[in-house]
């Protein structure tokens, strides 16, 4: 069976506090274990860029119940392929706060432009920053 890997950013609503968003990972991974998903949450203190892998079906389940979530507006799906292997597979659902993250400057400056700044829209730049990401959280500094 194949796997997938769905990547997109949305506007965060800026009311949310860190508790309701570490809510939103735990519900997340309960979900995610159930649909044998992992994947990664960035945040910044005005968006949310996500990256999901897993079975086709399960994937876009999920994405559709995301895409009607209150907590965030504005959704745009910057990537959906067919991958060999899943990157994300550490984790059910891994948060990061993106602004903790000293990333190389021209990632940030294709974003500058983007009204989900600091998370470009642009899928090449968007994996490139979750990759970095991810290495920076498993202390690959």
């Amino acid at each position: 069976m194949s796997d997938y890997r769905l990547i997109y950013v949305s506007k965060r609503d800026e009311s949310l506090n860190l508790q309701e968003i570490l809510d939103i990972i735990e519900s997340s991974e309960m979900h995610n274990k159930e649909d044998h998903l992992t994947g990664m949450l960035l945040y910044s203190k005005n968006a949310f860029m996500q990256v999901l892998e897993g079975d086709l079906l399960q994937i876009n389940q999920t994405y559709q119940r995301i895409c009607k979530d209150p907590r965030h507006s504005d959704i745009i799906l910057l990537s959906f392929q067919m991958i060999e292997h899943r990157m994300f597979s550490d984790w059910l659902m891994k948060l990061y706060d993106v602004l903790q993250m000293k990333m190389d400057d021209r990632i940030f400056d294709l974003s500058e432009q983007s009204p989900y700044y600091p998370f470009p829209i642009n899928s090449d730049s968007a994996f490139e920053i979750l990759m970095m990401a991810k290495y920076v959280s498993q202390g690959n500094v």
